[in-house]
């Protein structure tokens, strides 16, 4: 028998971390995901797309929060396939809602993903987009305490 293994980041150039944030005086806290590096240009992008969905499914069953905060603000994109999967926070239908924070090297690209001729911080208008974690943390708590 030939078992042939391969690393789970063998073909991607991106990290992804989780963690939560604890909200004071309660019991509940609010996901975090944090995604860095670079995301591959054209077709190779797929591979992270999938890698960073991946673990996203695996954070939420790991820390099964209704509300999560994804941050991209250091994570390098120009253009590449797939990445539309990372704002569903891995499909779990049990995720209420997520705020996005774009960084630099980011916001410019994602901004054009419904809009070719977008310019560079039309993602901003979306709803849930920011560009620091301090608006996004009250999104989120506004959310869940309306």
């Amino acid at each position: 028998m030939n078992i042939k293994l391969y690393d789970l980041e063998e073909d991607v150039s991106i990290k992804c971390k989780i963690g939560n944030i604890p909200i004071e005086n309660t019991y509940t806290s609010i996901g975090y995901f944090k995604v860095t590096g670079t995301y591959k240009a054209g077709s190779a992008g797929t591979s992270d797309a999938y890698h960073i969905s991946g673990m996203m499914a695996y954070a939420q069953s790991r820390y099964f929060n209704r509300y999560w905060i994804v941050d991209l603000s250091e994570l390098s994109y120009v253009w590449g396939d797939d990445i539309d999967m990372i704002f569903n926070m891995g499909g779990d239908p049990k995720v209420d809602k997520c705020a996005h924070v774009v960084g630099p090297e980011c916001i410019a690209a994602i901004s054009t993903l419904g809009n070719l001729n977008a310019s560079h911080r039309d993602c901003l208008k979306g709803e849930g987009m920011f560009d620091n974690i301090s608006e996004a943390y009250s999104y989120i708590l506004k959310i869940m305490n309306p």
